[in-house]
């Protein structure tokens, strides 16, 4: 796939064409590939209708999902319900930026824990 990163001038365009494109890292043990790519398709179009979008999405060996979004926050979703769990986040989410952003503008979210049942931890940065 040399040729589609070549310019006319034989210019190399693979790393500028790697940086503009947001493709999703997806990790998970050997085997699950099926399923990474399946919760991918039924969280990704939830998460775009708010303006999101997963920069990584994976598991661990005991099948405890998580996602990263693009703008840095993780998801820590846990074993089921994935798609409920991410449902709330999303309930919460504008009213949870709006209170968090930092005076640059950035959000300061690091994790946001749906494990639970009925409700969702929040972890941010440190105030220095």
């Amino acid at each position: 796939f040399t040729k589609p990163f070549l310019t006319e001038n034989s210019h190399n365009r693979k790393s500028e064409i790697e940086n503009n494109l947001k493709l999703p890292w997806f990790m998970g043990p050997s085997g699950r590939v099926d399923e990474v790519l399946k919760r991918y398709r039924q969280l990704a179009p939830l998460l775009q209708k708010k303006g999101l979008h997963i920069h990584e999405l994976g598991c661990n060996a005991r099948l405890a999902w998580y996602l990263v979004l693009d703008n840095g926050m993780k998801l820590k979703l846990g074993r089921n319900e994935s798609k409920t769990k991410v449902q709330r986040f999303l309930n919460i989410y504008n009213r949870l930026a709006m209170q968090l952003r930092k005076p640059s503008g950035k959000n300061s979210v690091l994790h946001v824990d749906l494990r639970y049942t009925n409700g969702l931890a929040v972890q941010t940065e440190q105030v220095k």
